[in-house]
């Protein structure tokens, strides 16, 4: 059984790139490392990125509420299943996301183990060269630090990235391939009232 941690995402993996097989630093990956001399320097055209360039990621995806629309795992070959990720999952649903500036990220889900609709807000960091999202969620322990999203395109209405969504209980990550489409404003707003318990003044 998948081990969602806290119900959605909530804990890290110590050695992510390694497990995952999927960050910018695996040569295999069809996303790409990025080109370098032999001097090691990146001479990578940012406008042919694999990732949401730095400029994108604050004009298109910041300030915007993003809500759920697929997710699929991602096998250990790089297929996708083809069952929707949360189709017959219990116990657990997509989160929706705001991305409030360019250091935080506000998460809404509902957490069956209080039971509430709950949210979060987390610093995050936006790595362009690699595509990943970092979030701190937990400054008090080892697994403060990991990437919640690898971004790998955005337009005016959705953006699709790598999810990591938790750990099996033989420690194996599970990834993702999502897509999120833009929030209203109207859809934002009934959902910032209605997911009104603060999940850090309760864990």
């Amino acid at each position: 059984m998948i081990a969602l941690a806290a119900a959605l995402a909530m804990a890290g993996c110590s050695s992510d790139e390694e497990a995952l097989n999927l960050g910018s630093n695996d040569e295999n990956t069809e996303q790409g490392s990025k080109a370098e001399t032999e001097s090691g320097e990146d001479t990578t055209d940012s406008s042919d990125s694999d990732y949401v360039t730095a400029a994108d990621f604050s004009t298109k995806v910041v300030g915007s509420g993003w809500m759920h629309v697929s997710s699929y795992e991602v096998k250990a070959d790089g297929s996708l299943e083809e069952q929707e990720y949360y189709a017959e999952l219990c116990g657990a649903g997509p989160s929706t996301y705001y991305f409030k500036n360019d250091s935080t990220l506000v998460q809404y889900f509902w957490a069956d183990w209080y039971p509430a609709d709950m949210y979060r807000e987390s610093p995050m960091t936006y790595e362009p060269e690699t595509g990943e999202l970092w979030l701190s969620k937990w400054p008090n322990w080892k697994l403060d630090n990991h990437w919640e999203f690898i971004m790998l395109s955005v337009d005016e209405d959705t953006f699709t990235a790598y999810e990591w969504m938790g750990v099996r209980g033989n420690n194996e990550n599970v990834i993702s391939y999502s897509t999120y489409r833009r929030a209203t404003d109207a859809e934002l707003q009934r959902i910032q009232e209605t997911y009104t318990v603060n999940f850090n003044d309760v864990w």
